[in-house]
């Protein structure tokens, strides 16, 4: 069980780390907000990656096949994408950041969720990586302390790969402060770039 979670979890922590939808709402929240929501965040997508990995163990090569170009899956990408990109575009900064209650820290706990769930590059990811190394013989899936081994190993990789866009985030609210509008310029872009190139795979399918 061991040896799979530390696969699981050098695959998901290094996979996960460059720059994605997920990662920058984290990094945008901890300018924005403060480093507990960014946490409460990363904490639910991360939760939705055990859910992902079941699947990618259960269903094998067809979930990867049929996910990777759902046009479904893509439409509500898109959607997202832009509503997202376009939120962060025009919000204006905070002038001052106050504690965070309970119910305002679950609230960006059940937005992580939600961020998780709708992340179109998460399922096939998983699922490829998996099929990589049970074809390397590195993983085994007749018991299932080595599949639930996978499942925490996935989640904990990346929670702490979402940690480390909280902490850069902190890092540059502390060292930007007076250009909160700019990041949320930036990140508002990025994610809409994102959702043009989503926009390009959906009439791509289409037509």
């Amino acid at each position: 069980m061991l040896t799979h979670f530390l696969i699981a979890f050098a695959l998901a922590f290094f996979g996960y780390l460059p720059f994605g939808t997920v990662n920058m709402v984290v990094l945008n929240t901890a300018i924005t907000r403060a480093l507990r929501p960014a946490v409460f965040m990363a904490l639910g997508a991360a939760l939705v990656e055990i859910f992902y990995t079941y699947l990618a163990i259960t269903l094998n090569q067809w979930v990867g096949r049929e996910l990777v170009n759902n046009i479904y899956i893509d439409v509500t990408a898109l959607i997202i994408l832009l509503v997202v990109g376009l939120y962060f575009w025009f919000s204006s900064p905070q002038q001052k950041k106050k504690p965070q209650s309970p119910q305002r820290s679950w609230g960006f706990f059940s937005t992580g969720l939600a961020f998780g769930i709708i992340n179109p590059q998460s399922l096939p990811f998983i699922t490829l990586g998996l099929l990589y190394t049970i074809s390397q013989g590195w993983v085994f899936l007749s018991e299932f302390s080595n599949c639930l081994g996978l499942m925490l190993g996935v989640s904990v990789g990346r929670f702490l790969s979402l940690l480390l866009y909280a902490q850069a985030g902190q890092w540059l609210s502390s060292q930007l402060a007076r250009f909160t509008q700019w990041t949320n310029k930036i990140t508002g872009g990025i994610l809409l770039s994102l959702g043009g190139y989503q926009a390009f795979r959906v009439l791509a399918e289409v037509w």
